[in-house]
């Protein structure tokens, strides 16, 4: 038994995607064995996982109905993906309703036993197993599910499972518990990619030198990992000079608009300087036809002339109505009243002129920014298409490499360079380990390990009836 906890995702959609169809994104579900869920109304499994989806949406009014506090930590890591293998050796005894129970336990055993869950059976592997998507948010309360000691407790259980089943697979995890329940610190070695189990299978056969193996699988994925640094490197690089270019045309923007703006008050400010004159002389002038009217109404003959005066501007102004033309014989107000609308007419053209000015001259700014506009376009999309090419261009190169190191991966360890000729010191490392130079708790692991395979012997030689037999 192998139980594997696979890293905590967001999306129900794409985990049940994945585990309820068959691999390669298609529509087919042929590797589907059986299904069964846990803690759901129903058991068709496509509404099982919306069922899950919607409980992790509402996280925040489930808490809020049972009167739960929201503190603590925020985590939107809802889907917790587990997966529980059996040895190729146990396939034909073994029936879905022990794999089922087998789920159950696993679920128990990190605690999940309330919480929603959905057991998918595959059939498309050699070896027996499952999968098993559990919505880490409680249906009732909405709390998470913690994840504290959860590999440690389904390593526990798996040594148990496996103990009464009769027969140890994992001698490895014996040992590691075993060393954990007396203090010691111990961990698993880093799980490899199924890429690299098969290389190191393939090898470890043909070359019968399991440590060689590990070393070039470690060499291998040293080099995956070079070339996936440097493939985001260059994905951040590429990420930056856009936002580089970018800014550089808003800035450019920013900077032209500046410029308009500075160039508009300027021109504003020569026009009302060249068109001040012109103001101040026809003060002057109102003023003094002010003046004059005042003078003339001292007299009867000078108040005919100021009445004909306004007379005439009534008939200019198309308003020589016979009422208009009375008053202004008898009422020295009307006719003060025509002159002062008549210097207003002349004070509107006059800003009506200097507006006219400062419209034409806005219309010619106008033209040359959209002028400048366009060549800062035209210039902008010059740039990005080099740095598209450029991009390409790279892309390419590191699209390349990649081929490379796929067609390195599929070459046989024979037709390589041997690893004490590339790699030097890898024969060191392991001239150490022969020469039994370990560490203080690789030591004890080691005396734990030789210690149970001596007690199995023990017992598979008493269950076939000789116990004299030593090993």
């Amino acid at each position: 038994m192998v139980p594997k906890l696979h890293k905590k995702g967001t999306s129900f959609k794409g985990a049940a995607n994945y585990l309820l169809h068959d691999k390669g994104r298609a529509l087919t579900c042929d590797r589907v064995d059986w299904t069964e869920s846990r803690n759901l109304a129903v058991q068709d499994p496509h509404m099982a996982w919306r069922i899950m989806a919607a409980t992790a949406l509402d996280q925040e009014r489930l808490k809020t109905l049972a009167g739960i506090k929201a503190t603590g930590r925020k985590s939107s890591a809802s889907v917790l993906h587990l997966t529980l293998a059996w040895h190729p050796d146990e396939a034909h005894a073994l029936t879905s309703q022990e794999m089922k129970a087998a789920a159950n336990g696993a679920i128990k055993a990190i605690g999940a036993e309330d919480y929603q869950a959905l057991i998918i059976a595959h059939n498309d592997e050699e070896h027996p197993h499952v999968h098993v998507l559990i919505n880490r948010v409680h249906p009732e309360d909405g709390r998470m599910l913690p994840s504290s000691k959860e590999k440690l407790n389904l390593s526990r259980w798996a040594e148990e499972y496996e103990r009464t089943r009769g027969q140890i697979f994992c001698e490895e995890r014996v040992a590691n518990n075993q060393a954990r329940s007396q203090g010691i610190y111990t961990r698993y070695a880093k799980v490899l990619s199924r890429q690299a189990y098969e290389r190191l299978g393939q090898e470890a056969f043909l070359a019968n030198d399991n440590r060689s193996a590990l070393e070039r699988v470690a060499i291998e994925k040293a080099k995956d990992a070079q070339l996936s640094q440097e493939s985001r490197r260059v994905a951040r690089e590429h990420t930056d000079q856009w936002k580089a270019l970018i800014s550089e045309l808003r800035t450019r923007k920013v900077k032209l608009n500046h410029r308009v703006a500075k160039a508009e008050d300027s021109m504003q400010a020569r026009i009302r300087k060249g068109i001040r004159p012109a103001w101040r002389a026809l003060h002057k002038a109102q003023a003094r036809q002010l003046e004059k009217f005042q003078d003339q109404e001292q007299t009867v003959f000078g108040r005919v002339q100021n009445a004909f005066d306004a007379l005439a501007e009534i008939k200019r102004r198309k308003k020589a109505i016979l009422k208009n033309r009375l008053h202004v014989f008898v009422s020295s107000k009307a006719r003060k009243k025509v002159l002062l609308a008549a210097q207003a007419t002349e004070a509107r053209n006059l800003a009506a002129h200097q507006r006219r000015l400062e419209s034409e001259a806005r219309k010619r700014i106008s033209g040359l920014k959209l002028s400048l506009r366009s060549k800062m376009s035209d210039g902008f999309l010059l740039r990005r298409e080099q740095l598209i090419q450029k991009q390409e261009t790279e892309k390419q190169n590191l699209h390349q490499q990649w081929q490379v190191r796929r067609a390195e991966r599929q070459t046989p360890w024979f037709e390589k360079t041997p690893l004490s000729n590339s790699h030097p010191q890898g024969k060191d490392i392991f001239d150490a380990a022969a020469e039994n130079k370990l560490s203080d708790r690789e030591y004890e692991k080691e005396k734990i390990k030789q210690r149970l395979k001596a007690s199995r012997q023990r017992d598979n030689a008493k269950r076939r009836g000789d116990p004299d037999r030593e090993y």
